[in-house]
């Protein structure tokens, strides 16, 4: 457990430096896609499905249809990859920093980044738990990503 930590701070620690330098166009990662989580709507989620994100800045909150936002590396792709659940308390997805900055840094190094945008439970107003939903959509989010780790050239034991 302690190695997987360590490992986990090592990937973060080289993202933010990353993420702080200035790159070239050629090591500018492709435009980012994003795919909904539940193509018929999150469990427990229809009444409010239809309310937009509402975003700012550096976060996004109001999140009734959960997605992935897919990094891939422009060149030299190596076969690894990393779904990231950006923090905020459960009250808000620190998106910006914590998600997309974190997905092209890594793409500089080959890493193939998913950023999930997960519900919040701790929002005002919620109905939503993390015991239920917000990990009901992580743990969808690690299944897609499996069932397509081909489609993206994901080696399905290089990730995390």
């Amino acid at each position: 457990m302690a190695i997987r930590y360590r490992t986990i701070l090592a990937a973060i620690a080289i993202a933010t430096t990353a993420a702080s330098s200035v790159g070239t166009a050629q090591d500018a990662p492709a435009t980012p896609t994003t795919v909904e989580l539940w193509p018929n709507g999150a469990p427990g989620s229809a009444a409010r499905r239809g309310e937009a994100e509402v975003a700012q800045d550096y976060w996004v909150r109001n999140i009734h249809r959960p997605s992935l936002t897919i990094f891939r590396p422009k060149l030299q792709q190596n076969g690894a990859a990393i779904v990231v659940l950006p923090g905020g308390g459960h009250r808000i997805v620190v998106y910006t920093t914590e998600g997309t900055a974190v997905g092209r840094a890594l793409n500089r190094y080959g890493v193939t980044v998913f950023v999930l945008k997960y519900r919040l439970a701790r929002e005002e107003g919620s109905t939503y738990s993390i015991e239920g939903d917000a990990a009901a959509d992580a743990r969808r989010a690690i299944r897609w990503v499996r069932a397509h780790a081909a489609d993206y050239g994901v080696d399905p034991h290089r990730w995390g």
